[in-house]
């Protein structure tokens, strides 16, 4: 059929720009984007506090499990949907979740380990892999502002909507400037 054939020409180019350099204006906007995410992320993770406290064995891990997660992608057009969600939500509960947007970019750049180191994923863009953390953003200042609630369901569900909420609207606040930034 002539749409699954066009499905596979822009899965394959997708996979084709990976390897190559960012173009000028795609830099701009990943640098832009990047910079905005850590310029809220850092002050969030080192100015905060928290009651919970995380070995760094239990960050490593939740590290290592995102950029698992980040790896199994179901390709769609010229993009893809990743199941990092299985383990953003614990990540939020088992760690401050003040740490989570840093804890997701750094799973992002350690999944994207192996394809750089064999040349199939172009360095340049491990900016936009830090740029991908912004729905991180939202959740985790929700529950700090919380106060770091447990995962209690019944005793917290208003506050988990409100993190679920933030997060889809960090998602797709940050996937549309990129997109009007870009002209896509």
């Amino acid at each position: 059929h002539a749409a699954d054939l066009e499905a596979v020409e822009l899965i394959e180019a997708s996979r084709e720009r990976a390897s190559t350099r960012l173009v000028r204006r795609d830099l701009v906007v990943s640098l832009v984007a990047a910079g905005g995410f850590l310029a809220i992320a850092v002050p969030l993770a080192l100015l905060t506090g928290s009651s919970r406290t995380v070995s760094p064995f239990l960050v490593a891990a939740l590290v290592v499990a995102y950029a698992f997660a980040s790896r199994v992608r179901f390709e769609i057009g010229i993009g893809f949907a990743i199941p990092t969600q299985l383990v953003f939500v614990p990540m939020l509960f088992l760690a401050p979740p003040s740490l989570a947007p840093l804890l997701v970019a750094a799973g992002f750049l350690l999944g994207s380990a192996p394809e750089s180191l064999r040349g199939q994923w172009h360095l340049e863009r491990s900016i936009v892999l830090v740029s991908n953390g912004w729905h991180a953003l939202g959740p985790a200042l929700v529950l700090v502002a919380a106060g770091s609630p447990s995962p209690d369901w019944r005793l917290h569900w208003p506050i988990f909507a409100a993190a679920l909420a933030a997060q889809f609207a960090f998602d797709l606040g940050s996937s549309a400037a990129r997109a009007k930034a870009l002209g896509v």
